[in-house]
């Protein structure tokens, strides 16, 4: 993009300034929502920044890969998940926040004492190499091409395994199984025979109360005689094909062991 020297200035400040602005509200906003969006917006201007320096294709990739891609993920694994309702500024309220506001401060002092330092004016710019000229390339495409599959071959396919590691490892972690700690009391007291007034406690009494309620509603004795006799093989019956099943199923784990 070709502009005049004062005009390019005033666009690289004004970049530079949303992007300074947008990483800050990135890190001191406390709603993740907000974070996320002021985040897209870093990455625009970080593309409208590539734009400025003639960078096409690598401005293009930064609109694709990390504001369409990238930052819409972010956005809706935050939605999934519970925000707090209220934002506020800057609110260190424990050690750690005071710590890492105290090495991000330091660290921004020293990078700007750095590029103080730097005698910018013995400093000069070569926009192509001989290699480039001998091969004829023309475009950003051609060029960075040219360099990922020539000289920093090795560092690119690197970076390639550590993408597949990440991804396996995320997918590893998102499916691991849940594993249920059973204590070793919790086992033997499961291997023990439960006794007739441990299951008529757990299981029946409740049942034959209501049954019980039922039977006061007959008049005649031999009714009530013939509705016992029906309730005890009921729950001799009950109690048989409970025992029979625990029997086998302690059978079972025992041949297992």
């Amino acid at each position: 993009m070709i502009l005049p020297e004062p005009t390019h200035k005033v666009i690289l400040v004004i970049i530079e300034l949303g992007i300074f602005l947008g990483s800050l509200g990135v890190v001191s906003l406390t709603n993740i929502i907000y974070s996320a969006l002021l985040l897209g917006l870093v990455f625009i201007c970080i593309s409208l920044l590539y734009l400025v320096l003639n960078a096409d294709f690598v401005a293009a990739a930064q609109v694709l890969i990390y504001v369409g891609a990238v930052n819409v993920l972010i956005v809706f694994a935050v939605m999934l998940i519970d925000q707090p309702k209220k934002s506020t500024f800057f609110s260190f309220s424990d050690v750690g926040d005071n710590i890492t506001l105290g090495v991000c401060t330091s660290l921004f002092i020293l990078l700007t004492l750095m590029i103080s330092d730097v005698s910018w004016s013995k400093i000069y710019l070569t926009k192509q190499s001989t290699n480039f000229l001998e091969q004829n390339l023309t475009t950003d495409v051609q060029l960075i091409g040219s360099q990922l599959l020539t000289k920093y071959l090795l560092p690119f396919e690197l970076l390639s395994i550590l993408l597949l590691v990440a991804l396996v490892g995320a997918i590893t972690i998102a499916r691991q199984e849940r594993v249920v700690e059973i204590d070793d009391n919790e086992v033997s007291d499961s291997k023990e025979d439960l006794s007739l007034p441990q299951l008529r406690k757990m299981f029946l009494q409740p049942f034959f109360i209501q049954l019980l309620n039922y039977s006061e509603e007959l008049v005649s004795y031999d009714h009530k005689c013939t509705y016992f006799r029906c309730l005890s093989l009921l729950y001799r019956f009950l109690w048989i094909n409970h025992k029979s099943k625990h029997d086998s199923s302690t059978y079972v784990s025992r041949a297992n062991f």
